[in-house]
């Protein structure tokens, strides 16, 4: 089999096994595929000692394991976004200080009598010389963090469409910065720098190029299954007794008009206990986010006969109600503050939308207040779900509502 052949394989094995990293993510939490960035780096820094052909160039054997941290850092920032794919960018950093600390120690322990020459040689193979070992974190911590952005800039730039796009757009241009800065940094002077920046960075480009299709396969495989991303976060149906913490993170986020911030409920009369145990009591459709025994978020909905039931009508319910029937009416979602930006939020919709699978109801609505606040969180919450902008409606007291939709 020729060289180049096997090289191909051996990068394709690696992807799939990578590209798991999502999946697993995805069923058991998003601290998987950030632990498994962190071993990436530490893989490649001890394979980067060996210096190994591929074709015409000659680049260090961590190439392949290198590259791949890439790839999890797109996932992360599609499913889980910026914060995460930066958590896990940090969480190699951290490894890969930890990775140099402890090979350090172990050179500079004295060896045991009879196995000495067994430690020059651990010495001779693995030690690194402190300009590549900092050559090594600038680029990787520059490259990284260029790469999260570059993602997000051109997934925004294109709204969301084209994964091809940004998943290459942006690996492309921060592989060549970290094939630049590490070279300058670790070998100018030493000898010619740019035929192994060039040979760096077209390998890596072809490995780009290669975790495509895997980047599109392992989106597809996370959407098509509805685990919950946050195994340690029960979602479960509400119960009266949780009426008073509900009623609770309610008035957390009641804001006035006037307000410039981009989440909330604007200032409306926060019902009494006992029309939150109402609202909770024979309720299918209201659930709450419970960590460690504590309420940390909830999401009410309503269909239309318990809309009508308990007199829950304002301008947005009826608007609703005129459109469609049978449905379910999305009223409130709130999470703690200490859990936000944790897709806690879209969690808890996942559940409805799972629970209204095969029911009568066919659609989910909700009601968006736009102007004066903008509830900006909510909005990425339903549009990461993948509702529907229906119609813009102006209530009675001059407040501006997006109304949206989602059929089941």
């Amino acid at each position: 089999m020729p060289e180049i052949l096997l090289i191909l394989i051996w990068i394709i094995v690696t992807l799939i096994v990578a590209s798991f990293a999502g999946i697993l993510g995805k069923k058991y939490g998003v601290f998987y595929p950030i632990a498994i960035m962190a071993s990436l780096v530490v893989i490649a820094n001890v394979l980067a000692v060996k210096i190994v052909s591929f074709g015409p160039f000659t680049v260090p054997a961590g190439v392949i394991a290198f590259s791949m941290t890439f790839l999890i850092t797109d996932i992360l920032s599609e499913k889980w976004g910026k914060k995460a794919a930066r958590r896990a960018v940090w969480a190699g950093f951290y490894a890969n200080i930890i990775f140099i600390l402890s090979l350090y120690i172990a050179i500079f322990w004295q060896s045991a009598p009879y196995a000495i020459e067994l430690a020059d040689k651990f010495k001779e193979v693995l030690s690194l010389t402190p300009r590549i070992a900092v050559a090594g974190f600038i680029a990787y911590l520059i490259s990284q963090h260029h790469d999260v952005w570059a993602f997000h800039f051109w997934k925004k730039l294109t709204k969301g469409k084209h994964l091809w796009l940004r998943n290459n757009a942006s690996t492309i241009v921060s592989q060549l910065l970290d094939s630049v800065i590490f070279a300058f940094i670790a070998f100018y002077g030493v000898f010619p720098i740019w035929p192994l920046i060039l040979g760096l960075w077209i390998v890596k480009v072809t490995i780009a190029a290669l975790d495509t299709p895997f980047m599109y396969g392992v989106i597809k495989v996370m959407d098509k299954f509805k685990w919950n991303s946050h195994p340690d976060v029960l979602i479960r149906k509400a119960q009266i007794k949780d009426a008073e913490i509900v009623r609770q993170l309610t008035m957390d986020y009641n804001i006035r008009r006037s307000s410039q911030k981009a989440k909330g409920f604007v200032e409306f009369e926060v019902p009494p206990m006992q029309r939150y145990r109402e609202y909770i009591e024979d309720n299918p459709y209201f659930y709450v986010a419970e960590k460690d025994g504590e309420v940390i978020g909830f999401l009410s909905a309503f269909s239309d006969d318990f809309l009508e039931r308990l007199n829950i009508l304002d301008d947005i319910t009826k608007y609703i109600l005129d459109q469609q029937r049978p449905l379910i009416y999305a009223e409130q979602i709130a999470v703690d503050i200490n859990y936000q930006n944790q897709r806690i939020g879209q969690t808890l919709f996942q559940r409805l939308i799972n629970d209204l699978q095969d029911t009568k109801y066919p659609s989910i609505w909700g009601a968006i207040c736009i102007r004066n606040v903008e509830n900006k969180a909510s909005m990425q919450v339903l549009k990461n779900l993948k509702f529907n902008f229906y119609d813009l409606i102006v209530a009675e007291d001059g407040l501006k509502f997006n109304i949206y939709k989602k059929d089941i």
